[in-house]
C-alpha cells in the first residue's frame, strides 16, 4: 500500500516538471558577429569590400547592417548585407569617394573610417567594428630611366707636301734637219705653299744644257757618216 502511493506521487511530480518545462522559455543562445575589409587603405575612387560571419548561423530571414562613418563622424555608406542561414556569412562593397557632400563639404575625406557592422534577430543581437584609411588622392608609383651617350670626336691632323715637278725632255734627229723639240710636263701636288730654292733652277738648266750638247754630237756624228756615204757612191 505504501508503495503504491510513493509510485503515485512520483508520477504526479514528473507530470509537474514536464508542464513547467513546456511554458518555460528557451535560454537565448550568444551570438558574435565579426567585420573585415579588403584592404587596410583606399584611395581615389577605389572598390571597398566588407565581409564577416554571424556565429552560430542565425538561420533564415537575417541580415548585418555596415556602417561606414568618416573622420568627422559623418555616416559615408550604409547597406544591408544578407547573412547566409547555413554558414552565417555576408558581404558587400561600395566605392570610396564621389561628390556626396556632408555638412557642405565632400564626405570623403582623408583619414581614418570607422567600419561598423550590426546584427539583430529574435535571439539576440551583436555588434563589431573596423577600421581603415583612405586619401583621396590616387597614390601612383612612377620609374624613370635615363640613358647617357657619349659621343667622342677626333681630330684629324693634316700634313703639308712641298711641290715637286719634274720635265721630259725629247729629241727628234733626221738625216737632214736637226729638230729640238722640248715637251715639258709637270706634275704638282700641293697641300700648303713651299717656295723652292734657287739652287734648283741652276740645276735644271746645266741638265738641258747636257741634253742639247749630246744631241749636237749626234747629228754632227750622222752628218758625217752621211757625207761619207754620199763619196763612197759618187767614187763608184
Amino acid at each position: 500500500m505504501i508503495m503504491r502511493n510513493s509510485l503515485l506521487k512520483a508520477t504526479v511530480l514528473m507530470s509537474v516538471l514536464f508542464a513547467l518545462g513546456s511554458f518555460t522559455p528557451a535560454l537565448a543562445a550568444t551570438y558574435a558577429v565579426t567585420v573585415q575589409t579588403s584592404a587596410t587603405s583606399y584611395s581615389g575612387s577605389a572598390q571597398i569590400l566588407v565581409s564577416g560571419t554571424v556565429s552560430p548561423a542565425p538561420g533564415t530571414q537575417t541580415a548585418v547592417i555596415v556602417t561606414i562613418m568618416n573622420p568627422n563622424s559623418s555616416t559615408v555608406d550604409i547597406q544591408e548585407d544578407t547573412v547566409n542561414p547555413t554558414t552565417g556569412a555576408y558581404n558587400g562593397s561600395t566605392v570610396a569617394g564621389g561628390p556626396m557632400t556632408c555638412g557642405g563639404s565632400l564626405c570623403w575625406v582623408q583619414g581614418a573610417y570607422t567600419v561598423n557592422a550590426t546584427w539583430g534577430g529574435p535571439s539576440g543581437t551583436a555588434t563589431a567594428v573596423t577600421t581603415f584609411t583612405y586619401s583621396p588622392n590616387t597614390i601612383s608609383t612612377s620609374t624613370s630611366t635615363s640613358t647617357s651617350t657619349s659621343t667622342s670626336s677626333s681630330t684629324t691632323s693634316s700634313t703639308s707636301s712641298n711641290t715637286s715637278s719634274s720635265s721630259t725632255t725629247t729629241s727628234t734627229v733626221s738625216s737632214s734637219t736637226l729638230i729640238l723639240p722640248t715637251t715639258s710636263t709637270s706634275s704638282s701636288s700641293s697641300v700648303s705653299s713651299v717656295t723652292a730654292p734657287a739652287g734648283s733652277s741652276t740645276g735644271l738648266y746645266l741638265g738641258i744644257a747636257a741634253v742639247v750638247i749630246v744631241v749636237a754630237v749626234l747629228g754632227v756624228f750622222m752628218w758625217r757618216r752621211s757625207v761619207a756615204r754620199s763619196y763612197s757612191t759618187q767614187a763608184k
